[in-house]
């Protein structure tokens, strides 16, 4: 039933994913994100992909592209009023400082990761965008990726510790 109704799949990986982004441990949770990752990698693991989940065809990209879009929307038409008000602050200027760090000395962690280890782009893009938590660096560099399956592994492995690294 898994594989012969796409939808039935996709909500139990989803439905399983928030249940495990519900687990806590001393005050640490996955969260639903992770949850949902941790299932997804299990049944990646299992030989259940994306291609199985649809019937061999693969998915529309401009549904993804606007599920996408209406995310980074949603963030930005929240947080928007409230960044250009911090701004007028001299604490703002400093979270924006913090912030420029983190993600200036992520660049250059994953840079020497690259070069000591001898990562390709795609490895490389995807350890920066797991680091970071990022889903905009991971779609941005799905774009350009030279292999697409270099860099979904690189984010999931690096994205648990990217989320101990936001706790910490």
């Amino acid at each position: 039933m898994f594989l012969q109704v796409p939808l039935a799949g996709l909500m139990i990986v989803v439905t399983f994913g928030f249940l495990i982004g519900r687990l806590n441990w001393r005050g640490i949770s996955p969260g639903p994100a992770g949850g949902t990752l941790a299932v997804a990698l299990l049944l990646g693991y299992l030989g259940l992909t994306l291609e199985m989940i649809y019937g061999g065809q693969k998915p529309s990209l401009t549904v993804g592209y606007f599920g996408f879009a209406l995310f980074i929307y949603s963030v930005g038409f929240d947080a928007g009023p409230q960044f250009f008000a911090s701004l007028r602050q001299a604490r703002g200027w400093k979270f924006v400082g913090v912030g420029s760090a983190v993600v200036v000395s992520a660049l250059l962690l994953s840079i020497l990761c690259a070069q000591v280890f001898d990562f390709d782009s795609s490895t490389t893009a995807g350890m920066l965008a797991g680091g970071l938590t990022s889903a905009a660096t991971y779609a941005a560099a799905s774009e350009e990726a030279i292999d697409t399956a270099h860099l979904a592994v690189a984010f999931a492995l690096a994205y648990p510790f990217g989320l101990v690294g936001l706790v910490l």
